[in-house]
C-alpha cells in the first residue's frame, strides 16, 4: 500500500505528499470497468487529485482531479515559416480572446478540442498535465500564401490558404483536432513518423479528429468522414481532402499522387535499399493513412468494402465506442514502430478492456476487411437471411426474379438459390439475385441460404405460377395490353380473347392461337 502512495505521487505533477491508501473498488473510464484498488489523495502546488492505482498491476487506474483544469490558450497571428524575421503579434490568451475573426475562430476550435479530449478521455491537454496549447495564425511563405498546417513540437501552425487549393486552415475544426492530436500521439504512443508507423501516426490524427468534431456536432453525416471539406478547393462545394469512408476518393496525396490506398496488400512500400525522406512522404504515410481510416470508418458504421477488395460485413459499434477504443490502444498499447498487424492486436486488447465481449468482432472483422489479417477464426453468429421478393405466396410468370437480403458479422460468402428442393444458383455478391427457368404452373418452393463460411441460415417462400398461356381471359369489354399482359377496359375495340401474364408471352400466345384458329370469338362492337 506505501508503494502505491509513493507511485501516486510520482505520476502527480508537482505533488508533494499523499495520503494513507485504502483498498477499494473503482469504476474506471465511465463504462463500468470496476477493478481493484489502493486509493489516495495527492497534494501540491496547484493540485489536488485522487489516485485509485491498480493492486494488481500496479497501474494508475484511475484520477478524479479536485481542482478543475482550465484551458491554457495562447493564440498568435502572423509569422512566416521561411523567414523567422517576420514578426507575429500576441492576439489572445486564456481569458482575454483575440478579437480578429480568424485568431478567435481558432482559439475556439481549440477549446473545444481541448474539451473533447478532457471530456471523451479525460486527457488534461496534449500531455495530459494540462500543457500551453500555442497556436500561430495566418502564417505565411516566403511571404505569400502558405498551404499547410501542423505540429512542429511545440506550437501548433495554420497557414493562410492561397484561396484557391485551400482556404485559411483555421476554418476546419478537424484540421485543429488532427494537429493537436500529432501532439497527443507524440506524448502517447509516439508512433514515428515513417513507414506504417508514419501512417498509423497520420491516420489517427484523423481518426480522432473527426471524433472531436463530432463531440461539437454530436451528429454523423456524410461529412463526418470527409477531413478538410471546409477548406479545400473553396470554390467546389462538397469535396474534401481526404474521405475515410472511401479513400480512393482523397485528393493529391504527396508529388502528385492521387488517392490513398484502402487495403493494406495494395500499400506503397519502399524499395529495396530505399530509406524514408522527404522524396517519398517519409515511406507513403499519407497514402497508406487510407488503411487505418477506413477501418475505423468500419467500426463505427459497420458495411462492406467500398471496393469490394474482401467479401466481409461488418457491424459498426458506433463513434463513441470505436473512438475510446482507439485511444486506448494508442495511450496503453502502440509504440514508437506499431505497424498495421500491431495495431490491430492494440485495438482488439483496448476493446477487451473497454468492453468485454461486445465489441472484438467488429474491431477484428474491421481491419480484416481492409486487408490487416484474417477473420476472427471463432464464428458463433449464423447469418441472416430474407427474400424480399417474390413476396411469400405471390403468384408469378416464370422467369421470375428471387432477391435475397443477407447479413453477417463475419461476411457472407454466397448465397443459394434453390426451387422445390434443387438448388438452382449461387450469388456471391449483393444484391443476391436468381432469375429463374421456365416452371410448370403451380405452386413452388423457393429457398435462399447464406452461408458465412461455418455457418448457414435459409429463407423460404411458398410462389404460385400461372399459365404463362392464358393467364387472364379478357371479356368481350375488354382487350389485352401486350405490353403490360393485363386485360383492360376498350369498348370501342374488338374484344375477348386469352391474355397472357407477359408482355412477351401475350404477343407470342396471341400469334399462335391466331394461327391455329384459337382464339376466343371477337367482335366488332358498332
Amino acid at each position: 500500500s506505501s508503494s502505491a502512495a509513493d507511485l501516486a505521487r510520482a505520476r502527480t505533477l508537482n505533488a508533494t505528499v499523499a495520503t494513507a491508501p485504502d483498498l477499494v473498488y473503482v469504476i474506471t473510464n465511465g463504462e463500468g470497468d470496476l477493478r481493484l484498488a489502493w486509493r489516495t489523495d495527492v497534494r501540491g502546488p496547484m493540485v489536488h487529485d485522487t489516485v485509485f492505482v491498480d493492486a494488481i498491476s500496479g497501474e494508475v487506474a484511475a484520477r478524479h482531479p479536485h481542482i478543475q483544469p482550465a484551458r491554457n490558450r495562447t493564440t498568435y497571428s502572423g509569422g512566416d515559416v521561411t523567414n523567422q524575421n517576420v514578426p507575429s503579434t500576441l492576439v489572445g490568451s486564456e481569458g482575454s480572446p483575440p478579437t480578429e475573426a480568424i485568431a478567435k475562430l481558432n482559439y475556439d476550435s481549440t477549446g473545444t478540442v481541448y474539451d473533447c479530449y478532457k471530456t471523451l478521455f479525460a486527457r488534461d491537454s496534449y500531455d495530459n498535465l494540462g500543457a500551453e496549447l500555442i497556436a500561430y495564425v495566418n502564417v505565411t511563405q516566403n511571404g505569400g500564401a502558405f498551404n499547410n498546417a501542423f505540429w512542429d513540437g511545440v506550437e501548433m501552425v495554420y497557414g493562410t490558404g492561397d484561396g484557391v487549393e485551400f482556404a485559411n486552415f483555421v476554418r476546419a475544426l478537424d484540421v485543429t483536432a488532427h494537429e493537436m492530436t500529432h501532439a497527443v500521439i507524440e506524448k502517447s504512443a509516439g508512433l514515428v513518423y515513417q513507414v506504417e508507423s508514419g501512417a498509423l501516426n497520420e491516420a489517427t490524427a484523423d481518426i480522432l479528429g473527426v471524433t472531436c468534431e463530432h463531440f461539437k456536432t454530436q451528429t454523423i453525416t456524410a461529412n463526418t468522414w470527409k477531413i478538410g471539406e471546409d477548406i479545400y478547393t473553396p470554390a467546389t462545394p462538397g469535396d474534401a481532402l481526404r474521405y475515410m469512408n472511401n479513400p480512393t476518393l482523397d485528393g493529391p496525396i504527396y508529388n502528385n499522387q492521387i488517392s490513398s490506398t484502402d487495403y493494406y496488400p495494395e500499400r506503397l512500400k519502399l524499395a529495396a535499399g530505399e530509406q524514408p525522406g522527404g522524396n517519398n512522404d517519409q515511406g507513403y504515410v499519407h497514402f497508406n493513412s487510407g488503411i487505418a481510416n477506413l477501418a475505423f470508418y468500419l467500426m463505427v458504421q459497420g458495411g462492406k468494402h467500398p471496393r469490394n477488395k474482401t467479401p466481409h460485413q461488418v457491424g459498426g459499434s458506433g463513434i463513441d465506442k470505436a473512438s475510446k477504443i482507439w485511444y486506448r490502444a494508442l495511450n496503453n498499447y502502440m509504440t514508437a514502430n506499431t505497424t498495421f498487424a500491431q495495431a490491430r492486436a492494440a485495438t482488439e486488447t483496448a476493446s477487451n478492456d473497454l468492453y468485454p465481449g461486445q465489441t472484438k468482432t467488429t474491431i477484428s472483422m474491421a481491419w480484416a476487411t481492409v486487408g490487416v489479417g484474417a477473420v476472427p477464426t471463432t464464428d458463433i453468429s449464423p447469418p441472416a437471411i430474407t427474400i424480399t421478393a417474390p413476396t411469400k405466396g405471390a403468384t408469378v410468370a416464370p422467369g421470375f426474379i428471387v432477391t435475397a437480403n443477407a447479413y453477417d458479422d463475419q461476411g457472407v460468402l454466397k448465397v443459394e438459390f434453390a426451387i422445390d428442393g434443387q438448388v438452382v444458383g449461387t450469388s456471391t455478391t449483393p444484391p443476391y439475385t436468381y432469375t429463374s427457368e421456365p416452371l410448370a404452373p403451380g405452386p413452388h418452393l423457393v429457398e435462399a441460404t447464406a452461408f458465412d463460411g461455418i455457418n448457414k441460415t435459409s429463407d423460404s417462400a411458398m410462389v404460385n405460377i400461372v399459365d404463362p398461356v392464358c393467364g387472364n381471359t379478357c371479356t368481350e369489354d375488354q382487350t389485352c395490353d401486350m405490353t403490360t399482359g393485363t386485360c383492360v377496359d376498350k369498348p370501342e375495340e374488338d374484344g375477348g380473347g386469352c391474355c397472357s401474364t407477359s408482355g412477351d408471352n401475350a404477343v407470342s400466345s396471341l400469334v399462335l392461337f391466331a394461327g391455329l384458329g384459337l382464339v376466343l370469338r371477337r367482335r366488332r362492337r358498332r
